[in-house]
């Protein structure tokens, strides 16, 4: 797959650009809230069919429109010429969003993600380590669903049934009135849901594990090693979905006085996690948590190897590699860890945003100049 070119209108502070992309490393500099990461975002978008940076789609619109539009042109994997395109009319609650691929109108998020892939980088994902189990879920969860689309509609069954159950928690702490038969089938179909979502999660944390370990070693010049692993709330591994969904059940089961008492469900795939290791040896002994002890390099140097994995997974399963989209990556690296990083790249489509170009003066990068939403490309420097 190569992106060869985006064409915004109205989109944040674009007024209208049509910016062309070569099919190596590709660098935006210029200077802050220029409208670097801009590209970025409208780029992730066709991946995920959604923004990294808010949640309202009204912020995407210029200030002072009532409509924006983006669109891509690039090669699928078997050299066709593909065409995804997303307006969105400004609405007093919400945008309104309209996604096409080739023409053709997509009403689902499911159908719309997966058919153009990329990996983001931005410094907010070194909360992946330190920040909070959602993080790290949702991080697995977008990964999932680029490789395997219907794995958005399990998590949509999950979150149907888990706001179910806790409005049957609700009432019946309000009420005192409690319907066993509908508990038992909520029950069921939630546990079911959980086992499908803990399934696809435990099998991708594997590969990554497998995949990041070798990044991380080249990251650290071999002095480190990092080991991942997925923790299922049910203490399951994930991979027999009666098991896990029988081990679901009894713990919905086991927890009902208490979940009714404080009207929230206790437990499910909604409190997986991901635990990160770093040490000498490969290790899940508390005392390697990434996040209790790891400094920032290795914090950065972990999550460029997940990230990094995550592209050579996304190429194993799907045959294709997906845009890398690093959004003010090298600013905190040392050369060495730059020029690693920056041959790893190499033989794939990358596209980084920078204040300045000159770290990458010794690499064959198509650079890019951007000012105040304008985009000026260069010669491509040898």
């Amino acid at each position: 797959m190569i992106l060869e070119n985006l064409v915004c209108e109205n989109f944040r502070n674009i007024e209208s650009q049509k910016i062309g992309f070569s099919d190596g490393i590709n660098v935006l500099y210029g200077h802050n809230a220029a409208g670097k990461t801009n590209v970025l975002e409208a780029l992730y978008f066709f991946s995920c069919a959604k923004s990294f940076r808010i949640r309202s789609e009204n912020e995407l619109i210029r200030h002072g429109q009532s409509f924006a539009h983006i669109g891509i042109e690039f090669q699928t994997k078997d050299k066709r010429k593909a065409r995804m395109d997303v307006n969105f009319a400004k609405g007093e609650r919400k945008a309104v969003k309209l996604m096409k691929y080739n023409g053709i109108d997509i009403s689902k998020s499911s159908e719309f993600v997966g058919l153009f892939k990329a990996v983001l980088f931005t410094p907010d994902h070194l909360n992946l380590i330190k920040g909070g189990p959602e993080q790290r879920r949702n991080f697995v969860d977008m990964a999932i669903s680029q490789m395997q689309p219907k794995y958005i509609s399990y998590l949509n069954e999950y979150s149907r049934f888990l706001n179910q159950r806790n409005a049957f928690l609700r009432n019946c702490n309000a009420t005192g009135s409690f319907d066993r038969n509908l508990f038992e089938v909520i029950n069921e179909k939630l546990a079911y849901c959980a086992a499908m979502v803990s399934k696809q999660r435990s099998g991708f944390c594997k590969l990554l594990n497998q995949t990041a370990q070798k990044t991380y070693s080249g990251i650290s010049g071999g002095s480190e090693r990092l080991f991942i692993k997925y923790c299922s709330n049910s203490k399951c591994s994930g991979e027999d979905v009666s098991q896990t969904a029988e081990r679901y059940l009894k713990l919905f089961c086991d927890s009902k006085e208490s979940d009714i008492k404080q009207t929230v469900t206790h437990n499910g795939a909604h409190r997986d996690d991901l635990q990160i290791y770093v040490g000498k040896e490969q290790t899940d002994d508390e005392d390697y948590i990434a996040k209790s002890f790891a400094s920032q390099g290795q914090i950065r140097s972990c999550v460029l190897a997940i990230k990094l994995s995550e592209g050579e997974i996304i190429k194993s399963i799907t045959g294709t590699y997906p845009i890398f989209l690093l959004d003010d990556l090298f600013s905190e690296l040392d050369n060495k860890r730059t020029s690693y990083l920056l041959e790893a790249l190499s033989g794939h489509q990358v596209v980084i945003t920078a204040c300045d170009k000159h770290c990458f003066n010794s690499f064959d990068v198509n650079t890019i100049r951007v000012d105040n939403g304008t985009y000026f490309p260069e010669r491509k420097q040898i």
